[in-house]
């Protein structure tokens, strides 16, 4: 019980040494009647704090409950099933098969969604704006008089293809076409 209580007053914030005075008041009492103070009990505090039980109740501790007692989950399981099976009652055998249809319920598998955007259009949305701006220059082309065969037979232009354009004189008439 000792071992315990030490553990829990650590884990509510107490140093070592409060909290093994806390628990062992007696041993400070006899301390100071050899004339030895608190701060001579914090290697005895800390010897404690190392001892196999304190470590296993540490162990324990970080299970968490529904582990601890999972043997008692499977028992009530048995005793709902019982009860679904055997009860005089048609409502007790509805509730029985009621919580067992809810604790043998397959979990729930859980989606994690994570975008990230760098703030960079996707390809989709420049072909979308390229296709806009051509779609645009070859309105503003045939309401020009562009004949329609031209504009038609006209050669798109990526980024990566402007090194091999030539470039021929446009007519005055004609509105130059923006850049795709």
């Amino acid at each position: 019980m000792s071992a315990i209580k030490f553990f829990s007053l650590v884990e509510s914030g107490n140093n070592i040494t409060n909290a093994y005075i806390k628990v062992f008041p007696e041993r400070l009492a006899r301390r100071q009647k050899r004339g030895q103070g608190k701060e001579d009990i914090t290697g005895e505090a800390s010897r404690f704090n190392n001892t196999a039980l304190v470590n296993e109740i540490r162990k324990v501790a970080g299970i968490p409950v529904n582990l601890i007692h999972r043997h008692l989950l499977h028992e009530a399981i048995l005793e709902q099933a019982k009860l679904m099976r055997t009860a005089r009652s048609e409502a007790i055998r509805q509730k029985a098969g009621e919580c067992l249809i809810k604790e043998l319920k397959p979990a729930e598998d859980h989606v994690i969604s994570i975008q990230v955007e760098d703030g960079a259009k996707s390809a989709i949305e420049q072909l979308r704006e390229a296709t806009e701006r051509l779609a645009i220059q070859e309105s503003q082309s045939a309401s020009a008089g562009v004949d329609l065969k031209t504009i038609i037979e006209a050669k798109i232009i990526t980024d990566t293809d402007a090194e091999d354009v030539e470039f021929t004189d446009v007519e005055e008439d004609v509105p130059e076409a923006a850049p795709l």
